[in-house]
């Protein structure tokens, strides 16, 4: 009987471990990894080599809808891209939310013209309104691939991501199929200036 009580011991114990560390990784409103979780696996992506492509997103006027309609819609329009983006990528993809109205996707196996038709079948995904047509739903993201041997850090490929997000979200918006590509053909040295100025928003970068 002592014997079965320590394995039933150890089995609750392990329970609460595996319990914690989930919860840790866990973002709690959405479901999704968080920050911590998702960039302690792309440094180990990184590490190995393995090719992925970032993509980072961005939901569109929440701080508007917080302000007119309160947090509680804006937790609902967050949820709504949550289940969007859920719905669309289910295979080596990991989703995290950032914090606040930003998320961040890795793809191993993708390459960025497939990422973005599925970001734009996760915009497909979204009612059109919300609140009764009072506003607009949508979310702007940038895409960047990386491969093995990059030599380029974390912080320098998720800025060059999130400035073509931003230019998408300023100037490139909906509807964004062949916006999109236009900023994806942008000079990459046009896009590494754009990182080290103000447009890309170093707040957000938490990478190190």
């Amino acid at each position: 009987h002592a014997t079965a009580h320590q394995i039933s011991d150890i089995t609750r114990e392990n329970e609460r471990i595996h319990r914690f560390k989930h919860e840790a990784g866990t973002d709690f409103m959405t479901g999704l990894y968080n920050r911590r979780y998702g960039q302690s696996k792309v440094e180990k992506w990184m590490h190995a080599e393995v090719p992925f492509v970032l993509c980072f997103a961005d939901v569109d006027g929440l701080k508007k809808v917080n302000d007119i309609f309160g947090r509680n819609e804006g937790n609902r329009y967050i949820q709504r891209v949550t289940d969007a983006q859920v719905k669309t990528f289910h295979q080596n993809e990991m989703l995290c939310r950032f914090g606040g109205d930003a998320f961040i996707l890795f793809i191993s196996g993708y390459s960025e013209e497939p990422t973005r038709r599925k970001m734009n079948q996760a915009l497909a995904c979204l009612p059109k309104n919300g609140r009764e047509a009072a506003y607009r739903m949508g979310f702007s993201y940038g895409v960047e691939t990386i491969k093995a041997g990059d030599a380029r850090g974390i912080k320098e490929i998720a800025d060059t991501a999130d400035v073509k997000m931003h230019l998408q979200k300023t100037g490139y918006n909906r509807p964004i199929y062949k916006k999109t590509e236009a900023i994806e053909k942008l000079p990459s040295f046009l896009l590494r200036s754009l990182s080290s100025n103000k447009m890309a928003r170093g707040r957000r970068m938490c990478f190190k």
